[in-house]
C-alpha cells in the first residue's frame, strides 16, 4: 500500500486552504468490493479510479470518497 501526496501551499495564506493531488494505491481481495478514503475538503475537483474518471459530485460526501466497483489486485 501507498500514498503519494503533492501539496501546493502557495495560496494557503491567502483563503487558508491549499491545493493537493494524492495518489493512493493498495490491493482488493475481491473485484466489485467498495471501500472509502477520509478527506476533509471544502471541494472535490477529480476522482479516478482504476483509471477511469468518476464524478466527484456523485463520490464525494460527508468527508469521504467512495470508491465502489474495485478491481480485484492492484
Amino acid at each position: 500500500d501507498a500514498y503519494d501526496i503533492d501539496l501546493d501551499l502557495s495560496g494557503a495564506q491567502e483563503g487558508g486552504t491549499y491545493r493537493s493531488v494524492t495518489t493512493v494505491r493498495f490491493d482488493a481481495a475481491e473485484a466489485g468490493a467498495s471501500t472509502f478514503i477520509d478527506l476533509i475538503a471544502p471541494a472535490v475537483h477529480e476522482v479516478v479510479l482504476n483509471g477511469e474518471s468518476r464524478d466527484p459530485a456523485q463520490v464525494f460526501a460527508d468527508s469521504r470518497i467512495a470508491l465502489d466497483g474495485l478491481r480485484e489486485g492492484r
